[in-house]
């Protein structure tokens, strides 16, 4: 699977989790749930596939690293205090988990 496609899948992923579609995640809206679901795919990307900030940032519209460290930052402070970002985001996961091949 190229970057394109795994980010994509995950994009996707999000989208149906968080009921936004993958243009809203990576274009430049601030409201609430388009907002959250973009932290949530630039965790999953960090976290099962260990991606890069700047890497993460250019899948994700195009962001600079330190907004994907501080996207980062924000999923983990919501994981710890949302039971329902914690729910969305293990089923993302979970998912992306799954459909790991190769080179992670």
């Amino acid at each position: 699977m190229t970057p394109q496609e795994r980010a994509d899948s995950v994009m996707q992923h999000v989208s149906e989790q968080f009921g936004v579609r993958p243009s809203d995640i990576e274009g430049r809206g601030r409201l609430g749930r388009v907002a959250d679901a973009r932290h949530a795919a630039s965790y999953v990307l960090w976290y099962v596939y260990r991606w890069r900030y700047k890497d993460i940032g250019f899948y994700t519209g195009d962001r600079h690293h330190t907004t994907i460290t501080n996207s980062i930052k924000v999923a983990k402070a919501m994981i710890q205090q949302d039971p329902d970002f914690k729910s969305r985001i293990d089923a993302v996961i979970a998912i992306s988990e799954n459909g790991r091949v190769g080179n992670g």
